[in-house]
């Protein structure tokens, strides 16, 4: 109880603390608006004016940018013929706002780049750019009388003797877009830019009143300038390219100027607003919006003291939470896992115990399939998840068949409806075209994930596969079942990863729980969407849409030739595996399809053998990727490194468990050709072998 009373006086404290610092703070801020207002409101407009000026200085700077660039283009290459200069010329004019680009000639004529002679109001002065030979120098000028901005740089002759610069211009408007309908707090804002000398070259606008043809200087001499300030001051600081703020009035109106050098040909623009739009005189409101703020941090702070505790309090719930959850999906997998591996280690049991009962072997040879098959599609799903956790997921564009990927997907479970006594039925009618441009892959994945659902959990009635042309352009994939259906409740959470309906040891349905969010990240990628309607007893609907291009070729291909058996025989194979189960299936598998195989237990032994000159020839290599001693992508690379006659060309097939993309490209960048995964498919070996080594057999 002490202790508790302690924690209480200890929160009373610092409340009073900091309710006295927000007291102490609110009288410094409103005794700071009271005296500092004017200066503060015309400090905000100069930051306003540097900030147009640099917007102007920046927007210049691309193009002076532009003509260092194209000289150093030049000078660097060594470019003397004129027809390349031409083309120079021209490709950065296309990639860019310039109107014209050319030579300046020692006579300070122009020579456009196509060889014609440009007409300024006045000749460009030559003795100007030798002043500035690193730096490209800019006026304003007229070019067939279109007011104009020109660029100037030093050109040290190559290639053109009678050249001593290149220029380039564009239209004044490009600076003029950047500054019309300029406003300040609630007046308009007059922009301009004048010379050194005060003379007005561009205006923004008639907002104030109208200053073609005229100069800043004089027409500040007419007008009185407050605060002591002297048109002689203004007029040096704007010949020194000095940046400066005064305030003067003229026809009755307090205003505000502010002159800022762009740092271009002693420029300067100036900025101009009425003094009421700068100033603060709303001292009473900036007050009560310091109070109200004062007030509101109290409160917050007496929120946060009374929240504390609960979010701790939550912070933990939603940690107990989490921790639970990931022990029920540990112990969810361990019992996926551990149930096909029970049913092959019992089938292997019983293989020993079967006699010489071929029927019945070729039974439990079948039911061990299935046992892998399960086991494989459990590891895939918690692969392809990490692979959508870790962002590594890459959407592959291809032309595809829509209609063969749908009818081939559907064929997969042909087996277990036939077992189920249900339907699958396929409808492609809403179909306008047959080949698209996308992903396949992801797009079988989606119908496959979806197709398996549905056939799991449907005992009777069928399964409807639907494929349409969404009205939006894209492609509408509708599977329904008459299975068992799914909960409201359930339906809010059914893709969140490793979430099941019934999740009771005693459920007759396998899985991971992971399948529907696979698909639901998938859908994501393809720029897709998905939504599911459902009814216990009555069946479910799922309907994904994605965007989908046909492709402008609508030509069936020729059906290609049917293969042949493959066959190995001949073919010179160096296996290292360190595992020596699976080299014994491997040697078996390879030497039954007539390959000649020699097995090495890591890759320090694998390259021994291939640079050993008294060893037998070899016509490709299967590595193993994890092995003792030296693993398999460091094997590949002392390969690919060594001076052996094939050490560039022999095919290096890699054998590993590792599934994620990185993985692959590890692999790739090692020196080998391809990456078969474990478990091998027995088909894709022989088919990868021979691809391979077709042509090259008996070759040393």
């Amino acid at each position: 109880m002490k202790q508790t009373n302690k924690k209480q006086w200890r929160t009373i404290v610092l409340l009073l603390i900091y309710v006295a610092a927000v007291t102490v703070s609110i009288t410094y801020a409103v005794s700071y608006f009271m005296n500092n207002s004017t200066k503060r409101g015309l400090l905000a407009f100069e930051r306003f004016s540097e900030q147009i000026t640099y917007r102007v200085s920046d927007h210049l700077s691309k193009y002076t940018e532009q003509m260092i660039l194209l000289k150093g283009e030049l000078t660097d290459r060594q470019i003397t013929d004129l027809d390349e200069i031409q083309h120079t010329f021209q490709r950065y004019l296309d990639n860019s706002s310039l109107e014209g680009i050319g030579f300046v000639l020692k006579d300070g004529t122009a020579r456009s780049y196509t060889g014609e002679i440009e007409v300024f109001d006045e000749p460009i002065d030559v003795l100007d750019v030798h002043n500035y030979p690193y730096t490209v120098t800019l006026s304003q000028n007229a070019v067939n009388g279109a007011d104009e901005l020109l660029f100037r740089i030093l050109w040290d002759g190559q290639g053109d003797s009678s050249a001593v610069a290149i220029y380039s211009y564009l239209p004044l408007s490009t600076i003029s877009d950047l500054l019309m309908d300029t406003t300040y707090g609630n007046a308009g804002a007059f922009v301009a830019i004048v010379d050194h000398e005060g003379n007005h070259l561009w205006n923004s606008s008639d907002t104030l009143e109208d200053k073609e043809g005229h100069n800043v200087i004089k027409d500040l001499e007419v007008y009185d300038l407050n605060d002591g300030a002297t048109v002689e001051e203004v007029a040096t600081r704007l010949n020194l390219q000095l940046s400066g703020l005064v305030t003067y009035t003229a026809y009755g109106e307090e205003r505000v100027l502010f002159y800022e050098p762009l740092g271009y040909n002693y420029w300067t623009l100036l900025t101009i607003t009425p003094r009421t739009s700068v100033l603060n005189t709303r001292n009473e409101i900036n007050m009560i919006l310091v109070l109200s703020a004062g007030i509101l941090a109290i409160a917050a702070a007496a929120v946060w003291f009374l929240l504390k505790n609960r979010k701790m309090q939550l912070a933990l719930t939603i940690a107990q939470k989490e921790s639970s959850f990931k022990g029920k999906f540990l112990s969810n997998i361990s019992h996926e896992i551990r149930t096909p591996l029970n049913g092959i280690s019992g089938t292997l049991q019983l293989l020993k115990t079967s006699g010489p009962d071929n029927e019945r072997q070729g039974e439990y040879l079948r039911r061990m399939e299935d046992s892998v098959k399960q086991l494989t599609d459990i590891v895939n799903d918690v692969l392809d998840m990490a692979k959508i956790e870790s962002g590594s997921v890459e959407v592959r564009t291809e032309r595809f068949d829509l209609y063969e990927l749908s009818e081939k997907t559907a064929h997969v479970f042909d087996t277990a409806v036939q077992e189920k006594g249900i339907e699958l039925c396929v409808d492609l009618s809403g179909l306008k075209n047959r080949f698209y441009v996308g992903d396949a892959k992801k797009i079988q994945q989606i119908m496959t994930n979806l197709l398996s659902n549905a056939v799991k959990f449907t005992e009777h009635g069928a399964v409807d596969l639907s494929l349409a042309e969404d009205l939006s352009g894209g492609i509408c994939i509708i599977v329904s079942d008459s299975g068992c259906g799914m909960k409201k409740e359930f339906q809010e959470i059914l893709f969140q990863p490793f979430t099941q309906e019934d999740t009771t040891y005693g459920r007759t349905q396998t899985g991971t729980g992971l399948g529907m969010a696979i698909i639901r990240e998938l859908v994501q990628v393809l720029n897709g969407s998905i939504s599911v309607e459902s009814e216990p007893d009555k069946g479910t609907v799922f309907t994904v849409v994605f965007p989908l291009q046909a492709d402008d070729d609508q030509t069936v291909p020729e059906a290609e030739p049917i293969q042949q058996e493959v066959s190995l025989k001949g073919i010179r194979i160096l296996m290292a595996e360190d595992n020596a189960i699976n080299s014994m299936i491997a040697q078996e598998l390879l030497t039954q399809a007539g390959a000649e195989v020699k097995a090495v237990e890591n890759g320090q032994m694998a390259v021994e053998y291939f640079l050993d000159p008294s060893a037998g020839p070899v016509d490709l290599i299967l590595m193993d990727i994890r092995m003792p001693v030296m693993d398999g992508l460091e094997a590949a690379r002392c390969i690919r490194a060594s001076d052996h006659p094939l050490a560039k060309s022999i095919p290096i097939l890699a054998l590993t468990a590792n599934g994620l993309e990185e993985d692959n490209r590890e692999i790739l960048e090692a020196g080998m050709n391809q990456r078969l995964s474990k478990p091998l498919t027995v088909q894709l070996l022989y088919d990868s072998i021979q691809s391979y080594v077709k042509g090259n057999e008996g070759k040393v």
